[in-house]
């Protein structure tokens, strides 16, 4: 996880929260969130999360159960949808960085 404070937020101040799906592979996501000021359009803080499906029994990493996996892939193609709007948008934050490896998931 990475946490950059931008800028400070006070009692009464509005903000949004943006949380999107940067990538993500058989076991793995990566998210990342921006806390934004409302009216201001500036950042104040951002959230950026690499997580691992861990199967308890094994204590070990594991790929994602078929209905998760088949969500988050619901997810991207709904975010095909709005690529054209995104690739409008600035470039990625430089908090943004973490990152999932490329790498072609096991036959299942």
């Amino acid at each position: 996880m990475n946490v950059d404070y931008v800028a400070e937020v006070f009692a009464g101040d509005y903000v949004c929260i943006v949380s999107r799906l940067v990538e993500h592979d058989h076991k793995r996501v990566h998210g990342f969130q921006e806390m934004r000021h409302e009216g201001r359009d500036s950042v104040a803080a951002t959230n950026e999360i690499l997580a691992m499906q861990v199967d308890m029994t094994m204590r070990k990493s594991a790929p994602f159960p078929s209905d998760v996996h088949a969500r988050l892939v619901e997810n991207e193609e709904r975010a095909r949808g709005v690529a054209a709007a995104a690739r409008a948008q600035p470039r990625d934050p430089p908090q943004l960085d973490l990152g999932v490896p490329h790498a072609d998931p096991p036959e299942r």
